[in-house]
């Protein structure tokens, strides 16, 4: 998953992001991801443009702001901001650090207390699983969602909030009824995740067609399918994105909001996108999406049905919409 989720978890509203995106090409600046971006922007003086032809050398040798460029508050770096504000842009992130790190303890607790009780844990037993989720959240960092950071990093992050390793570590600690039990415990939750995602699939289909009993059958089975691959196939950036925005209280439907295309957007991590090939790839990538969706149930429903269906692909994606119409209306100002 790329940078552009990560800002967007610290830069809520999508409202912003539409904003950042829709700025003229000439003098864009990309926003430092904090939740007082947005107002620090709107409290701060404009600054006066210089007139054209009056830049110099070392100004027309600047490159344009990509999605790659460092962030920036109005055009000043971080080390031009005054005390106060650096003050302030810290304070934030460490308050927002500390909310997800809680969460993730918190969630690790409930997960102890489950197997305590569905494995018959003794106190010795309980303490050795408390040791391993211990040393499993001091490789979490969550600042890690602020910057970015590298594959190795999202793959150890994402390892530490699964819980990879947690049958071998303790497997001299527990009984083999335990480990049975264990194993069942995490095939369950596997299968409950999946059953609930396409149900969750299922229900949403369902407010924008009359299925018949046979048509929600073969949808339901179909959606299955499509949950498991998703998870089986989901990416260690994504899985440590999903659960840093949960751990934030974020439940965001990227689907619904039409911003799937956004995650598929190539990391910029040494070439560049302007504003216009961006949002090109975003609406390409997007009608894709909408295309391959529609052929999946084809066999299923009838011709009406797959109008019916399309339709309500298109108009989804409020996020997205919002964020071509400002980008568009700007470019053409």
């Amino acid at each position: 998953m790329n940078k552009l989720l990560n800002v967007a978890l610290v830069c809520l509203p999508i409202g912003f992001a539409s904003g950042w995106l829709a700025k003229p090409s000439n003098d864009s600046k990309i926003v430092k991801s904090t939740p007082i971006a947005a107002s620090v922007q709107e409290s701060e003086p404009k600054k006066k443009l210089p007139r054209p032809g009056s830049l110099s050398p070392s100004q027309k040798a600047r490159k344009q702001p990509t999605m790659g460029s460092s962030f920036t508050i109005n055009g000043d770096s971080a080390d031009e901001l005054s005390p106060e504000m650096k003050k302030m842009v810290e304070d934030a992130k460490n308050s927002q650090m500390d909310m997800m790190s809680k969460s993730v303890a918190g969630k690790f607790d409930l997960r102890i207390a489950s197997m305590v009780a569905k494995l018959g844990l003794d106190a010795a037993q309980e303490s050795a699983l408390r040791a391993f989720f211990d040393g499993q959240l001091k490789k979490i960092d969550p600042s890690l969602m602020m910057a970015g950071g590298s594959p190795e990093k999202y793959a150890e992050m994402a390892a530490a909030l699964r819980g990879d390793g947690l049958k071998e570590f303790m497997a001299d600690q527990l009984d083999e009824k335990q480990l049975e039990e264990f194993d069942a415990l995490e095939k369950w939750k596997h299968e409950n995740k999946v059953e609930s995602a396409a149900l969750k699939n299922l229900a949403k289909l369902q407010q924008t067609l009359d299925l018949s009993d046979s048509q929600k059958d073969e949808i339901f089975g179909l959606y299955v399918e499509n949950a498991k691959q998703k998870l089986d196939n989901q990416s260690d950036s994504s899985f440590v994105s999903e659960a840093m925005m949960s751990s934030m209280g974020v439940s965001m439907d990227l689907e619904e909001m039409g911003l799937e295309s956004v995650m598929e957007m190539p990391e910029m991590t040494g070439g560049e996108m302007d504003q216009a090939t961006m949002m090109q790839f975003m609406k390409d990538s997007r009608q894709k999406k909408i295309d391959q969706k529609v052929k999946k149930l084809s066999p299923i429903l009838n011709e009406n049905q797959l109008s019916q269906y399309r339709k309500s692909l298109e108009n989804k994606g409020s996020a997205m919409n919002m964020i071509i119409q400002n980008v568009e209306g700007a470019s053409s100002n």
